[in-house]
């Protein structure tokens, strides 16, 4: 079993949610005059060194999310404290595994989802989930680079309108490790591991800028 059905009267890390008010900055909406860009006042207010006073609405869009933040800080949550969502999204190489006739796309299909699991860090596979009444969502992918915050005592309170199932062992420990691994990933360039000839080839393979390649080797003592 991936998932259990009951919540026990708690919230914790690995609850699948649903709609959920997600808003991005992106999302928001200017209430006063038009102006060529929203942020402009607020851009202007900080130039002027004035504390900003920009209204804004905001039109949320309902979506499905898996919750991150640790089930200790939601249970010792203060006054005004949010909780980690990551999106969830349909699985896009879905396909009814029954419905696949030939050995080569069920071999691409299992791949897929291997894929997912074991090298993609800012992604996670979700299967199927079957309800009570036996109705089955999923499967979905757990997009780590969509992150958004929904106040925790909203998600608390109305654990009816929003909570759907929970994710258990060994899918809540592969959960945590991908978390981990995901945040506090190292952020390098690749093209520092090259010679200088596999490093032409690089750039020409990858069809990358050979300008800001070479500047990165410069500025890291590599001068070729």
């Amino acid at each position: 079993m991936f998932y259990t059905l009951s919540h026990k009267d708690r919230v914790e890390q690995g609850d699948i949610c649903y709609n959920l008010p997600k808003f991005l900055p992106s999302d928001l909406i200017y209430e006063e005059e038009a102006t060529p860009t929203v942020w402009d006042n607020y851009i202007k207010s900080l130039q002027e060194k004035k504390t900003p006073k920009v209204k804004f609405s905001v039109l949320p869009s309902p979506t499905w999310g898996v919750i991150l933040t640790q089930t200790c800080d939601i249970e010792n949550a203060k006054e005004g404290s949010s909780i980690l969502f990551a999106e969830l999204n349909e699985f896009e190489d879905y396909h009814n595994f029954n419905d696949l006739e030939s050995e080569k796309q069920r071999k691409k299909h299992i791949n897929e989802i291997i894929k997912i699991i074991r090298r993609e860090p800012a992604k996670l596979y979700f299967p199927e989930l079957k309800l009570n009444n036996n109705e089955i969502l999923g499967p979905w992918e757990l997009d780590f680079k969509m992150i958004f915050f929904v106040p925790t005592d909203l998600i608390k309170n109305n654990k009816e309108i929003f909570w759907k199932a929970r994710l258990i062992n060994p899918g809540l420990e592969v959960l945590k490790e991908k978390i981990s691994r995901f945040f506090t990933r190292l952020a390098f360039e690749e093209c520092l591991f090259f010679s200088k000839s596999e490093n032409e080839y690089y750039i020409e393979y990858k069809n990358k800028k050979k300008e800001e390649i070479m500047k990165i080797r410069r500025e890291c003592g590599i001068n070729d």
